[in-house]
């Protein structure tokens, strides 16, 4: 029988939101770099930190 995770009922989930600039990238092959270059763009991550089991 498959097992699934388990979330109690109505719980409130918590989001938060994180960014980091990147304005450079390597590619990587057999450990070393590639190619590699300039790049201008914002990551942002939006993560539930509710229900972490620590």
């Amino acid at each position: 029988m498959a097992q699934f995770d388990n979330w109690p009922m109505f719980q409130d989930f918590s989001f938060q939101e994180f960014h980091f600039p990147v304005d450079k990238y390597e590619e990587w092959e057999a450990g070393r770099i590639v190619a590699s270059g300039e790049v201008h763009f914002d990551i942002r991550f939006k993560y539930n930190s509710g229900g972490l089991f620590h």
